[in-house]
């Protein structure tokens, strides 16, 4: 059996802030088709894995303990989106100013940790 899989990372209380305020930009539609997330499971993906066996899973979070240091980093939001589209919106993104250089090192720390 598989599960979709990504990395990603738990975000302060300031940022699971920021929901409320999209939210009163939007329209009753557009805040009714979103299935919203709590505060406490806004996160920032660095990967999306894809589908993963199973049996993977358990081998893939050793090797991401071993060689993943974990660093604390600020992070500004810069501006928001959506995919697929704008139109037909299915998730909302908030794209990241400070803090980019810092994720792209984690992300390519992840990748050749995932590789080896």
């Amino acid at each position: 059996m598989e599960k979709r899989l990504f990395i990603g990372f738990l975000v302060s209380k300031k940022i699971s802030k920021v929901v409320p305020l999209l939210k009163t930009t939007m329209s009753q539609k557009e805040i009714n088709s979103f299935k919203w997330l709590s505060g406490k499971n806004i996160h920032l993906t660095i990967s999306f894995l894809g589908n993963i066996n199973d049996d993977m899973v358990t081998e893939l979070i050793s090797r991401l303990k071993k060689n993943i240091r974990q660093n604390m980093f600020e992070i500004e939001i810069q501006d928001t989106g959506a995919f697929p589209s704008n139109k037909h919106p299915n998730v909302l993104w908030l794209g990241i100013s400070k803090g980019e250089l810092e994720i792209i090192k984690l992300r390519k720390q992840i990748n050749n940790s995932l590789k080896s």
